[in-house]
């Protein structure tokens, strides 16, 4: 277990960069720096947990990310646009972020003096719409240049090569690591299971895109942060790329939205929608350096998991309905009326 290091974690305010905090801030500082902290209720405790610095800051701002990573010696470098939709929507933003962001990371990180270990998180989607058992040392290809479905990708490939070349050229202790669908308690917005999960609490139809075909293999998010822990502590980590994904949670997206479905009773209907985009059709990791190396052995079943999501989920629905309601107010005794 890390004890007593000072992490700097880019995107730290996401789905994964909080899960990280909460998992190093007892025994460690903690720098966060991120465009927004989106959840008030997370995030609001930050501000007084005596471990925790969060930093409202933009990582194209090479400046203040050489100011706010002062005195680290672990980077973990998660910040960029995420999500099919969000890229779709700014993938210009998208290319920037994780082009220029990186740059300024590594730049930044290499002036440390006391650097121990840097993670870049990069994605599996470097592999393109087929990604059947692939390992590490496998071709990367991507989908045709110009169509912003792969804007993403090709930015996060470019980043690897530039961390593999500033690793080269300057020393630094880099560990690459492509997650394979993380999921779980936390993700609050984006991915097929929260979204599925969100609709069927609200009583909606589960939509599928297409026929539903599409396999993803889903690693639960307590998976993804072990593995990543390994990756900042193990000695024979440096200068090397992992998968961290769980393959045996492997199920098509349609069989998962039924799933999802008959765990929410009563199950609401599954239905099917046109979409005529760029997709993965298969991403299925092969995790054998990691668990090798690392000794990555993640241990979270696919319905475990998505019960366990389920269920926090479900409270965060009854927290927020709380939260707006009226305050309530005992009826007044009849000698209190005015009359």
């Amino acid at each position: 277990m890390l004890r007593g290091a000072h992490l700097f974690i880019t995107g730290g305010a996401g789905f994964i960069g909080s899960a990280l905090v909460e998992r190093f801030a007892a025994d460690n500082r903690v720098t966060v720096f991120d465009t927004a902290f989106r959840d008030p209720h997370r995030h609001a405790a930050w501000t007084t947990h005596p471990n925790i610095a969060p930093i409202h800051g933009d990582i194209r701002d090479v400046a203040q990310v050489k100011q706010a990573m002062r005195g680290a010696t672990h980077v973990v470098h998660l910040a960029s646009i995420a999500g099919v939709r969000a890229v779709l929507q700014a993938p210009l933003d998208t290319m920037e972020i994780t082009l220029q962001g990186t740059a300024n990371v590594l730049d930044a990180a290499a002036a440390l003096p006391g650097l121990s270990r840097l993670v870049y998180l990069s994605t599996s989607e470097v592999f393109g719409a087929v990604a059947d058992d692939v390992r590490e040392t496998d071709d990367t290809r991507l989908g045709p240049a110009g169509e912003p479905r792969w804007a993403y990708a090709a930015a996060k490939l470019a980043a690897e090569h530039l961390c593999q070349m500033t690793r080269h050229t300057r020393g630094l202790p880099l560990v690459i690591l492509r997650p394979f669908n993380i999921f779980g308690p936390g993700q609050w917005s984006g991915g097929a299971i929260h979204q599925f999960i969100d609709d069927a609490l609200a009583g909606r139809p589960l939509c599928v895109h297409n026929d539903g075909t599409q396999v993803r293999a889903w690693c639960h998010i307590d998976d993804f942060v072990a593995g990543l822990a390994l990756a900042l502590q193990h000695l024979d980590a440096p200068g090397r790329i992992f998968h961290i994904g769980n393959p045996d949670n492997a199920i098509s997206v349609r069989d998962l939205a039924h799933r999802i479905a008959d765990l929410c009773q009563p199950a609401p209907p599954v239905r099917h929608a046109r979409r005529d985009a760029a997709d993965v059709q298969h991403r299925i990791p092969n995790i054998s350096l990691a668990a090798r190396v690392l000794g990555f052995a993640p241990a979270v079943s696919l319905d475990d998991g998505l019960r366990r999501t389920l269920d926090a989920v479900r409270a965060r629905r009854d927290d927020t309905r709380a939260d707006d309601a009226p305050p309530h107010h005992p009826p007044a005794s009849p000698r209190s009326l005015p009359f």
